[in-house]
């Protein structure tokens, strides 16, 4: 009998024969609450109580989010692999890498705006604590912001002087 599977969007895939979604629990791509449409009658059941879906007695997939294993069902149960925290990260970067450039012709004391930088750092961090993968060009790209910033207050006050 086959059935569509139902994303939490409500966009329906399939229709796929049980053998087909015996493949789909494999790869964790359909859970024991995974929402399926019968295509003949229309009816929608939960995936584990179809008796011919093979799943694993503990599934890893259903330990940590019981949706289905497509992006945008992620994105719709709110799953945050940290790609959020990384656009932030990057913004702060940009701001610090750019504020940097633009104080130091114009207005040397003001690239104290750098601290921003800082919460680049902050930020990439916490998107590679939750999985987000390329991490490592906002933390430089922050990194070398503050650190201009800092040398671009450092000279100011050395060329100026502190008296």
């Amino acid at each position: 009998m086959p059935y569509f599977v139902v994303g939490l969007d409500g966009e329906k895939f399939g229709p796929v024969d049980v053998l087909t979604l015996n493949h789909w629990v494999q790869d964790g791509r359909v859970t024991p609450d995974s929402t399926l449409e019968d295509v003949s009658t229309g009816q929608q059941v939960l995936a584990s109580s179809i008796p011919e879906l093979d799943f694993p007695a503990i599934s890893a997939v259903s330990q940590g989010n019981p949706q289905s294993n497509y992006p945008r069902d992620q994105i719709a149960a709110g799953i945050d692999e940290g790609a959020k925290d990384l656009e932030t990260a990057w913004l702060f970067a940009s701001t610090g890498i750019i504020g940097s450039i633009v104080f130091l012709f114009f207005c040397p004391i003001f690239s104290i705006i750098n601290v921003l930088s800082i919460f680049g750092i902050v930020y990439s961090w916490k998107a590679s604590r939750k999985g987000s993968p390329n991490t490592r060009g906002a933390m430089i790209c922050s990194i070398i912001g503050l650190v201009l910033g800092i040398l671009i207050v450092i000279g100011f006050f050395a060329i100026v002087g502190l008296d």
